[in-house]
């Protein structure tokens, strides 16, 4: 192929990869038909069962799920991990343990009465993790939040995350090992103490 001076010709060949485990890294070498290389790309390759881990952490129940994007639902279906749908079944009568709620978007909001449903369920006990929509770049002082935190209530436990953790959850690997972190920490509670200090030894 010839290209006149001055234009630039993108293209994204597929590259075939073989199934992993966990996350590996692969170095893909890029090479003229005479054998001249023309480079190398490195990539890294997750296993397309990532989410599998929210069916343990669901205690073998159905996962609730509000996901008004439809941006999980599919990725469970997939994985043939039970869950039910929030929209159309109230929390309040929701028999699981954990529920993923969102990801929200300013197109599609939480409900109003999110907040409300859950202290009135935290009579029993319940592990969810609340995904607000990412971060308004057009905002000139968007408010400073952390990325994720929980509130314990009643026998209740929410992580409250913003969405860029999330972003592109159907396709994102690492959003989805983002989730999975979420929903261990909804789980298994933590407390969070001060970094530890290095060490010193005297020569």
């Amino acid at each position: 192929m010839q290209l006149p001076a001055g234009p630039i010709l993108f293209d994204s060949p597929p590259v075939p990869f073989p199934a992993v485990r966990a996350p590996t890294r692969f170095l893909v070498r890029w090479l003229m038909k005479d054998g001249q290389a023309l480079g190398s790309t490195e990539v890294e390759v997750y296993p397309t069962n990532l989410l599998s881990e929210l069916a343990s952490l669901a205690g073998g129940l159905p996962i609730g799920i509000l996901d008004p994007q439809r941006q999980l639902e599919p990725r469970l279906e997939a994985l043939r991990i039970p869950s039910v749908d929030l929209a159309r079944s109230d929390l309040q009568g929701f028999e699981g343990r954990l529920a993923i709620l969102g990801p929200f978007s300013r197109e599609h909001p939480a409900p109003p009465d999110l907040a409300r449903n859950l202290r009135i369920r935290s009579t029993q006990p319940l592990a969810a993790v609340w995904l607000c929509p990412p971060a308004d770049a057009t905002s000139p002082a968007p408010p400073f939040l952390p990325s994720f935190h929980a509130v314990q209530f009643g026998r209740a436990t929410v992580i409250v995350a913003q969405g860029d953790l999330v972003r592109d959850l159907a396709i994102n690997p690492r959003a989805q090992q983002n989730l999975i972190l979420l929903a261990r920490h909804a789980v298994h509670p933590q407390t969070f103490g001060l970094p530890e200090s290095p060490t010193h030894q005297d020569p």
